[in-house]
């Protein structure tokens, strides 16, 4: 019984089916119609199927345009983009070059570098020629020794002795004079090569400074505010070193700089000290002087400003004798005065030679003179100008030193007390044309004295 259900069901099924077929057939009268279906049907089918296609094709035409609408408008972008980065590499350059050209012939460099060229081209074929001659000489020395040994040998007697012996003492002669000239030629040589090495090394330092001209805040310079107190006159700690250049150079140092252990022989000076790389990568520098706020007074005595005081890493003045003392007979000493503007700007002077004596403890300011940058000149007018305090006796204490609460090299006529005094009252520091001053450095290195070459 439930065998027959199953096969019924499918069966009755199928019959429903091909009746309705059957009925349409009927109607429509045809086979086809019998087989698949009626013909409004698939009419009906193959317009939808065409509509659905043409949607299809429609939109991806459009996806298609709006694509490449995209790219075009990309490529428009890139073009422009790359025409605008042309135009200003190509300006860029255009003012390299000119600023480069016109510091070159600001210095004068560049004609010097083709006089230098040509004097090691000249100094080169002399030696080339000399080396020649010096061979060609020798040959000839071989060639007289081998005759007269053979004439030596085929005459006996006392005439052709004393001739031996006097063509040996010429040979002599000649070789002690080749023996100098060539040392003289070996000392001219030498000394052109060190002119042509140090004119090569002001070419490099003058395109050094025009690649990076001068192009530093003076908060780079500023000390970590984190950093332990180090006084002026306390013992230093770790490594020595014999300068700042040599203590930076063998440490990984910020821009800020820091303090370093110094032990200067040829004065017998053992210090701390606070070192700066120099902004244009030069010589480091170390620093005699700095303020950054009005939290230490410099209104001290006499033996403050001789010994030094304060902060290494702060406020601090390195004190009148060590600075004397680091005034080196075989060398030049550099001095940098920067300064820190409330507005942001950072004025700057660099002399080229500084000098201070300590004849009778008065630390006159013997030399100062070179001076370049952007602050303005304020102590080459001072040169010849003792170091005056509020405790010396004499009439300058009733009026500069006194008013000022503050030691410097000041005018001699004791009325005028100048503007370039870095140790009065941090709020009222001014510097040529420049006020509003939140940070002050003097700092001070060490140069070869130019070689001074005679010519005989």
């Amino acid at each position: 019984m439930t065998l027959r259900s199953v096969y019924f069901v499918p069966i009755l099924i199928s019959a429903l089916i091909l009746t309705d077929i059957g009925i349409s057939a009927i109607e429509e009268g045809d086979s086809f119609t019998l087989l698949f279906g009626s013909e409004r049907l698939l009419e009906n089918l193959l317009h939808e199927v065409t509509s659905i296609k043409d949607s299809l094709i429609a939109e991806s035409q459009r996806s298609l345009n709006t694509l490449l609408e995209d790219n075009r408008n990309i490529r428009n972008i890139v073009m422009t983009t790359k025409r605008d980065l042309m135009r200003q590499n190509q300006e860029t350059r255009m003012r390299m070059e000119k600023f480069i050209s016109d510091e070159l012939e600001t210095h004068k460099i560049r004609q010097q570098g083709i006089d230098l060229e040509t004097i090691e081209h000249a100094m080169k074929s002399q030696r080339d020629w000399f080396t020649k001659e010096i061979q060609l000489f020798e040959g000839k020395l071989l060639n007289k020794i081998q005759d007269n040994q053979q004439l030596r040998n085929a005459q006996q007697n006392m005439n052709e002795k004393t001739q031996y012996e006097k063509l040996e003492t010429q040979i002599k002669e000649f070789a002690e004079q080749l023996k100098q000239t060539t040392a003289s030629f070996e000392q001219a040589h030498n000394e052109i090569k060190h002119s042509f090495n140090q004119s090569n090394e002001i070419l490099t330092e003058c395109l050094s400074k025009t690649e990076n001209p001068n192009d530093f805040s003076y908060q780079d310079f500023l000390p970590n505010a984190t950093a332990e107190v180090v006084k002026v006159n306390s013992k230093p700690l770790g490594k020595r070193s014999a300068s700042c250049d040599e203590a930076i150079n063998s440490n990984t140092v910020e821009k800020n700089g820091g303090v370093y252990a110094l032990e200067i022989t040829e004065r017998s000076l053992t210090m701390p000290a606070y070192c700066l790389p120099d902004p244009n990568k030069g010589k480091a520098w170390l620093v005699i002087q700095r303020r950054i706020d009005e939290t230490l007074s410099f209104d001290l005595e006499w033996n403050e400003y001789k010994n030094g005081f304060g902060n290494l890493n702060g406020n601090f003045f390195i004190g009148l004798e060590a600075i004397h003392k680091m005034m080196l007979p075989n060398k030049n000493t550099e001095l940098w005065i920067q300064l820190g503007i409330s507005t942001g700007e950072s004025p700057y002077e660099f002399y080229k030679d500084f000098v201070i004596s300590a004849g009778n403890k008065t630390y006159k300011l013997m030399s100062v003179h070179g001076a370049e940058g952007t602050a303005g000149d304020e102590l080459t007018s001072l040169t010849g100008q003792v170091f005056i305090h509020k405790y010396i006796h004499t009439i300058l204490w009733k009026t500069c030193a006194k008013r000022l609460l503050a030691g410097w090299w000041y005018p001699g006529d004791g009325i005028s007390c100048g503007t370039g005094n870095l140790n009065r009252n941090f709020e009222d520091i001014t510097w040529g044309d420049w006020n509003h001053i939140i940070y002050t450095h003097m700092a001070i290195r060490h140069t070869d004295k130019p070689v001074k070459v005679v010519i005989q």
